[in-house]
This record gives structure tokens, sequence and C-alpha cells, in this order.
């Protein structure tokens, strides 16, 4: 299961509601699902309040989220690349990173750790694979 928040705009409001929804991949035998061409690891926002650490893996295809947590069951999911409206990436300590698609908004930060020289190489090869839709700000 995987909670994310959805924004949504009536009559010039603002309003957050938490959307619950189960996610599978399922990898064919023998079936690429492509080198990643970035790995980095979010804080990602899963419900009011609540965040937890995701891998993420970005290949030619797919965002592709796996959760760190030990034992919590099969919690991977994907983003096509595809699907992906727009992706910016905004300063700050830690820099958060806001993943749009036309269902859903995905919102992480950096982990704390993670070095200048991660985040420019991953800001650089979201460049390269989303093009004019990628924002840093």
């Amino acid at each position: 299961m995987f909670c994310c928040l959805k924004a949504n705009k009536v009559r010039g409001w603002s309003i957050l509601a938490t959307t619950t929804i189960s996610f599978s991949i399922v990898f064919q035998e023998g079936e690429a699902v492509g080198k990643p061409r970035a790995r980095f690891r979010l804080e990602l926002r899963t419900g009011f309040f609540k965040t937890e650490t995701y891998t993420v893996e970005l290949t030619e295809d797919a965002l592709v989220f796996t959760r760190d947590t030990v034992g919590a069951g099969r919690d991977e999911f994907a983003v096509p690349c595809g699907e992906v409206r727009s992706i910016a990436v905004s300063g700050g300590s830690p820099a958060e990173l806001e993943i749009r698609t036309a269902e859903e908004m995905y919102i992480g930060t950096w982990q704390e750790n993670a070095s200048r020289e991660e985040l420019e190489t991953v800001i650089d090869t979201l460049k390269e694979v989303f093009g004019k839709r990628f924002i840093c700000v």
C-alpha cells in the first residue's frame, strides 16, 4: 500500500486529500527493466506528517520506488516517465523533489546526508531524461 497526497483546487482554495493506492510491479523472467541511470534515496511523504525512506531508480522508462523499511512487505511501485507531467527540484536544506502526473503528486526530500555531488548528478540526469518537463528552482 502506498499513501500519497493529492492536491486539488476548489474555488481558489487548495485542498489536500490523502489517497491510498496499491501498486504491484511484475517483471517476466528475462525481461529487461533497463539499467538505472541514477539511484538516490528520498524521504517520501506518505501521509500527513508521515514520511518513509525510498530508494528511487531512474531508468529510461520509469522512476522505480522501493521502500527501504525491512519487513514492510512488498512496497515497490513505478511511475512511467511518459506519465510525468512535471518534475521539480527546489533548493533548501534538504532539497525537495516533486513529481506530478495527471493523477498523482509525489513529494519527497533528499536525506540530510546526501552529498552535493550526488544531488548535482541526479539533477543533471533528470534534466537529460525529462527535458522541458524538469524545473529546478
